[in-house]
């Protein structure tokens, strides 16, 4: 799993479906529906997307600091789940 700022300016984890499994997902896309081999873990929203869905989210989101309280609250807790490879 390696941990990007999105453009928005939020943290996210590109993973793989198997990464994803140790916290309880099944590597189904949050937003689609379909599930895939890679994606993305967007600890704000506490959701896996796929890239497709990610980037759409990505380029139409706006970053909030009132969010920053439980971004980071559960990049913590992921983080601990999960070793980051870069």
């Amino acid at each position: 799993m390696m941990r990007i700022e999105t453009k928005s300016g939020y943290k996210a984890y590109h993973c793989t479906a198997t990464e994803i499994k140790i916290t309880g997902g099944k590597g189904i896309c949050d937003s689609c529906g379909k599930p895939h081999r890679l994606g993305y873990l967007i600890p704000v929203l506490n959701r896996w997307y796929c890239e497709g869905c990610f980037n759409e989210w990505d380029n139409s989101t706006r970053f909030y600091g009132s969010d920053n309280a439980v971004e980071q609250r559960v990049d913590a807790y992921y983080r601990q789940m999960i070793p980051l490879t870069g």
